[in-house]
């Protein structure tokens, strides 16, 4: 199913589908959240799964 198609649903009030949405997504959030730590600290880059676990919830709050 795409997003697209899942967000319809979830828009229409079946929150049974954020898991599937969010296991699509995921590994776009990886890659932006290492895009975002390019050129920083290494003590910073440590905090990427962090970075990720944020995403989330911004992703349900989205």
């Amino acid at each position: 199913m795409s997003n697209e198609e899942l967000v319809k649903l979830l828009q229409d009030g079946k929150p049974e589908y954020i898991p599937q949405l969010w296991d699509q997504v995921y590994r776009f959030i990886c890659l932006l959240a290492k895009k975002r730590l390019i050129g920083e600290a290494e003590h910073i880059k440590k905090l990427e799964d962090d970075l990720v676990n944020e995403s989330y919830f911004d992703f349900l709050k989205a």
